[in-house]
């Protein structure tokens, strides 16, 4: 069985917090909203941090989720919520 987790951890505040999220039965854009709505951004304000129209951020947390290169995914990360992204493949 593979495991596949992501970590955004938001490196703003003192304590560090964690978006700690398995890949099995979430697409990637699943976990994104979890992270922006656990973050209180609105898709427009994730979207004006990352630089992307609130469309993109919306199609993202959809049907587009699972299509996202992981730069975009690192760019929406280390902008939007000022984190880093980190993969662990566990075999």
């Amino acid at each position: 069985m593979v495991t596949f987790k992501l970590h955004l951890c938001n490196l703003k505040s003192s304590s560090v917090k964690f978006f700690r999220m398995e890949i099995s039965n979430k697409s990637v854009g699943q976990m994104l909203k979890e992270a922006r709505e656990q973050s209180r951004l609105t898709q427009e304000q994730l979207a004006q941090k990352v630089g992307k129209k609130r469309s993109y951020i919306s199609k993202l947390e959809t049907e587009y989720g699972n299509n996202i290169k992981l730069q975009t995914l690192k760019e929406i990360v280390e902008k939007g919520f000022q984190g880093k992204i980190k993969i662990d493949i566990e075999l």
